[in-house]
């Protein structure tokens, strides 16, 4: 008799590709919670919360990828295009998360 895999759903995948993608950026100090993942087919979002001295913080920056270049939004800012080392490094993290996901997760 085959087993019967449980449903995985759409929010449980995005959970665990944003714990792989949050660790992208180096070690996640204690007490913190680091996330980066693709939210929609051109937005990804990295997300980070923390507590100081008491103080619950949070910040979240949403990237969408256009067919002009890629834009940033640090929470209600406004989109701006980046560029330079900052655009080579959100290419870079993306591949790498596409590459550990499919690794990881997926097993492709």
């Amino acid at each position: 008799m085959a087993s019967v895999r449980p449903k995985i759903t759409k929010e449980q995948l995005i959970n665990a590709e944003s714990a792989i993608g949050g660790q992208l950026f180096g070690p996640i100090p204690n007490g913190h919670r680091r996330e980066f993942f693709l939210y929609r087919h051109n937005y990804w979002i990295f997300h980070e919360s923390w507590t100081e001295k008491g103080v619950h913080k949070e910040s979240t920056i949403t990237f969408e990828v256009r067919k002009t270049g890629v834009y940033k939004n640090p929470l209600g800012s406004g989109y701006r295009k980046i560029t330079g080392a900052e655009l080579k490094n959100f290419c870079l993290a993306v591949r790498e998360y596409q590459k550990l996901v499919k690794a990881k997760l997926y097993m492709v």
